[in-house]
Order: C-alpha cells, then sequence, then structure tokens
C-alpha cells in the first residue's frame, strides 16, 4: 500500500515543497528531480509507472515553481542552493542511497550532490549534459538567449494582462498533460512574472556551469537517455561523457525532443525499469 504526503523544508531561508509517495518495501527510493523551471507535476506520467512497480518516489516543486517560495534575489538561484534543497529533502525523510531520476538542469544539483556525499546509488539522466554550452559556439548561445529574453518580455506582458484581469496564476498547471514542446515554451511564458524572473536567474546563474570535474569524480553508475532531435542538447551528448573514461556510464537513444518523458512516460519508464532490473550496471 503507498501512503502520499506533502512535505516542506526551509532551505537557507526558502521554503521547498515537495511530494513523497512511500510503498512499505525494501525497493530503493527514487528522487525525480525535474527541469529547470518547471514544478513537480512534469515527471507525474513517469512517476506513475515507477509507482506501479512498487518503487517510493520523491518529486520536489524546486524553488520558484510550483508551491515552493519565489525569492526575488539572483543569488538564490545558484546551484549550490539547488544542491541544498534536495539534500534537506532527503535528510529530512532520511533517504540512504536513493536513485536519481533527473531531466534536464536537474541532472546537475543531483550530480553535484552525489559528488559531494556519495548518497546516491545510480543517476538516471534525461535529456541533459554536465555543461550546456557544450557543442554549441558562444555567439549561438548568447544570440538564442537574447532572442528567448525578448520574446519573453513581449509576449510575457500580454499574459501579465490575463494575470490581472482574470486572477488565474497558472504557477500550479498540471504540466504532466503537455506532449508538445511548444506547449512547454508557452506555460514559461504563462507564469506570473515573478516566476518567469525566477526562471530568468535560474539560466544566467547556471547555463554556463561545467560539472565535468564531479562526474570524473563520481563512482557511481550513470545512465543517459538522449533524444534524437532534442532542441538544447547536442545530438550526440554522450561522447562529452565517454570522453571523461567513466567506469560506468551507459546511454540509450531515443526517438523524439527533449520532453521525452513527458511525450513518452510508458515508454522511458520501460526503459529506465529494464536498465534497473541488471545485476551490473
Amino acid at each position: 500500500m503507498i501512503n502520499s504526503k506533502r512535505g516542506e523544508v526551509v532551505s537557507n531561508g526558502v521554503k521547498i515543497v515537495y511530494w513523497l509517495k512511500k510503498y512499505d518495501n525494501k525497493k530503493p527510493t527514487i528522487f525525480l528531480h525535474v527541469g529547470g523551471g518547471m514544478n513537480h507535476t512534469s515527471l507525474l506520467k513517469l512517476e506513475k509507472e515507477l509507482n506501479k512497480k512498487g518503487y517510493s518516489t520523491i518529486t520536489p516543486d524546486q524553488r520558484g515553481t510550483g508551491e515552493s517560495e519565489v525569492p526575488l534575489n539572483p543569488s538564490k538561484y545558484s546551484l549550490k542552493n539547488y544542491t541544498l534543497d534536495l539534500e534537506n529533502i532527503l535528510k529530512k525523510e532520511k533517504v540512504k542511497n536513493p536513485i536519481f531520476i533527473t531531466q534536464s538542469f536537474g541532472f546537475m544539483p543531483v550530480v553535484d550532490y552525489c559528488a559531494k556525499t556519495n548518497n546516491c546509488q545510480i543517476i538516471i539522466g534525461i535529456g541533459t549534459s554536465y555543461n550546456f554550452s557544450l557543442g554549441h559556439s558562444k555567439i549561438f548561445m548568447e544570440t538564442t538567449r537574447t532572442l528567448e529574453l525578448f520574446i519573453q518580455k513581449i509576449i510575457g506582458k500580454i499574459y501579465d494582462c490575463l494575470h490581472f484581469f482574470k486572477k488565474d496564476k497558472f504557477e500550479n498547471k498540471n504540466l504532466s498533460i503537455y506532449k508538445s514542446d511548444i506547449r512547454y515554451w508557452l506555460h514559461f511564458l504563462k507564469r506570473t512574472p515573478k516566476k518567469r524572473k525566477a526562471n530568468e536567474y535560474l539560466a544566467n546563474n547556471n547555463l554556463k556551469i561545467n560539472l565535468s570535474g564531479e562526474i570524473k569524480n563520481l563512482k557511481k553508475p550513470i545512465f543517459l537517455i538522449c533524444a534524437t532531435k532534442d532542441q538544447f542538447i547536442r545530438k550526440k551528448v554522450y561522447k562529452d561523457f565517454e570522453k571523461l573514461g567513466l567506469k560506468k556510464f551507459t546511454y540509450k537513444i531515443v526517438k523524439g525532443t527533449h520532453s521525452l518523458p513527458q511525450s513518452q512516460p510508458k515508454k522511458i519508464s520501460k526503459i529506465i525499469l529494464k536498465y534497473l532490473s541488471k545485476k551490473d550496471y
């Protein structure tokens, strides 16, 4: 039987909300760390598939999203703070050696945490990298970011009017229902002005981080799931990991885009469960 609860921790002065679904069995707990700027529901369909197999799960609303607090101080969105958030959750729930399943930016705090504490069993990364600038020129990155911010400011003003007149906050939308990348992109624009600002701080602080050193020091297995048409991660990102000489690294290429766990939750869960069934990762 599964027990569900909503939990809270205060991390560096910021309230972080998370959801725990717990089974009374000996299977390891899975910590699902969503992509940057997304609330806990973005991996809800994948989580349900894992729960069906008896895995307990923890999924947080990252700072600046969902029911967690939204500080308007850029320094609050550093990698250090995201790492501290998941550390405090795991400490409160007394979870030892969890399996981490991450998407996009959610991979980085997990790598940072595991490198520092060694409190993990496996890290599974979906559509991610240890350095998001790999494979992209500096001009490309800066141009894309400038264009994105420009569009956010223009279209964001329209949504600000909707927030004012309709009093619709948008932030607790169930993101698991969005199967297309354009719907995800519009979600970022629809959010309240404070939450759009929070996502801007996250991107500015973390998109240029390089965690190759932390990855090299990890002694735990890493399993990468790569999309054939990922708009944000280069197609052969697995080669960047192989160049680091990791002893316990494997990958799987899946036809799809950056939103693999949202658009194909059953397929992704089958891939993950098959990987977890192996005795030797």
